[in-house]
């Protein structure tokens, strides 16, 4: 489909910046630590922030002690849990580089104080209840990244469901609707987070703002034909749904000017709307089976 030239200028609202980010655009370039180090390999930093999680956080956390890639800090900031979760990263702390339990203002704030210790070249954020597709995992995305040579700084593959449904990243028309870049599925280079941070007045979505920061800066993006994560159902935005539509709503307000903000409102409502009839009926015809 073509597009006037200037589409994303036509639409974007001019004071998309909030004040703790800086102006420049171009904001995740960091010469000195290239995208692909030549000859070398890429360290990781991988990032699962926890609260409560002891029926899947074990899990999660074998998948990533067991990954085959040599390069990979692990790093866990627990919300003073109280179910065993702490018992259970304990069990792991000698695969850990950095765990903390401590109380935070949220999955953002945990995720904000890991990236002040991250020091991969690469982030990568995992949650408590998904797991990573394979041992193998990591090592076949960055052989990828490498002999690919990409300049790119947001790769991302896809992920798969535990109800079966799987899910490609994509940035295009769909992102100002709603978020289509998994964060499960999406690897991140460090210098975007130079100098941002994720906003923690937000409970579930703030990895939205960041998808449309990067949608409207025309950062490059590359997909790969790779599993990353398997994930569950019941995370914080499939549990919260009417949080996160309000969420996604007030976030899309700060990109977009206020007439295609508008129609972005009423396409995303009416999509909601199918998704919530949707949920309704397969939660209705699986009580309603017989046994």
């Amino acid at each position: 489909m073509l597009r006037p030239v200037g589409f994303r200028k036509l639409i974007q609202r001019q004071d998309t910046q909030r004040q703790s980010d800086d102006p420049n655009p171009a904001w995740l370039l960091n010469p000195e630590r290239p995208i692909n180090q030549q000859g070398g390999m890429p360290s990781l930093t991988i990032i699962t922030a926890t609260h409560n999680a002891s029926a899947t956080v074990e899990a999660s956390i074998a998948s990533v002690t067991a990954q085959t890639y040599p390069n990979i800090e692990y790093i866990i900031l627990d919300n003073a849990s109280t179910d065993g979760t702490v018992e259970i990263i304990q069990q792991h702390s000698e695969q850990i580089a950095l765990w903390i339990s401590e109380p935070d203002n949220g999955i953002y704030d945990a995720m904000n104080k890991a990236l002040d210790k991250a020091t991969g070249d690469w982030i990568y954020f995992l949650g408590a209840d998904d797991r990573l597709f394979s041992p193998e995992t990591i090592s076949k995305v960055f052989t990828e990244i490498i002999g690919a040579d990409t300049t790119a700084p947001v790769i991302s593959g896809r992920v798969i469901l535990t109800d079966g449904r799987c899910i490609d990243s994509s940035l295009g028309l769909r992102t100002l609707l709603h978020n289509t870049l998994h964060h499960q599925g999406t690897f991140y280079h460090h210098s975007l987070f130079t100098t941002w941070r994720y906003n923690k007045s937000l409970k579930i979505l703030s990895d939205y703002e960041l998808t449309l920061k990067i949608y409207f800066s025309r950062i490059p993006f590359e997909c790969i034909d790779q599993t990353i994560a398997v994930c569950g159902v019941e995370g914080a935005s499939s549990r919260k749904l009417w949080t996160a539509f309000k969420e996604m709503n007030y976030i899309r307000s700060h990109f977009l000017k206020p007439l295609p903000e508008s129609i972005a409102r009423v396409l995303f409502g009416l999509k909601f709307t199918a998704f919530l009839l949707r949920k309704t009926l397969r939660l209705f015809c699986s009580t309603s089976s017989p046994a």
